[in-house]
C-alpha cells in the first residue's frame, strides 16, 4: 500500500493523475516491491490497494492480472477475520514461498513461457 500511496500521491503533485491505470500502478507498485525492496511477492496486494473500495469485496484473478467489478456489503455485515500467527518471510533468506515463486519461474522459463498457467494440462 504504500507504494500505491507514493505512486498517486507523486502523480497528483505532477498533475498527472490520469496517465496511469489502476493495473499498471499495481504492476508498477509489485515491480517495486520486487526490484527495488527485495520481496519477491505476487501481485495482490498491490491490486488490493489500487482498486478496491470501502465497504466491498474485490473479486481478483491474479494470475491474469484482472478485477471484477467491487461485490458492495450490506451496511449491517459483519467480517470476522482469525489471527493465524502465520508468518510470511518475503525477503531476507530462503522460505518455502521464495522457492515455490523461484521453481515455476524457471519451469515457465523452460517451457518458454510467461506463466506456467500458460501450459496446457497433459493427461
Amino acid at each position: 500500500s504504500l507504494e500505491i500511496a507514493i505512486i498517486r500521491a507523486l502523480m497528483a503533485f505532477m498533475n498527472v493523475e490520469d496517465c496511469l491505470e489502476d493495473m499498471e500502478i499495481a504492476k508498477l507498485a509489485q515491480r517495486a516491491e520486487n526490484e527495488v525492496v527485495g520481496a519477491s511477492c505476487g501481485i495482490m496486494d498491490q491490486i488490493a490497494c489500487s482498486f478496491g473500495s470501502h465497504g466491498s469485496i474485490l473479486p481478483i484473478a491474479c494470475m491474469e492480472c484482472s478485477v471484477a467489478n467491487p461485490v458492495y456489503l450490506p451496511d449491517d455485515a459483519i467480517l470476522v477475520g482469525f489471527p493465524t500467527k502465520v508468518q510470511h518471510h518475503l525477503s531476507g533468506g530462503e522460505s518455502p514461498y521464495q522457492r515455490a515463486r523461484t521453481a515455476t519461474a524457471m519451469a515457465a522459463k523452460i517451457a518458454e513461457v510467461e506463466s506456467l498457467s500458460e501450459v496446457a494440462t497433459v493427461t
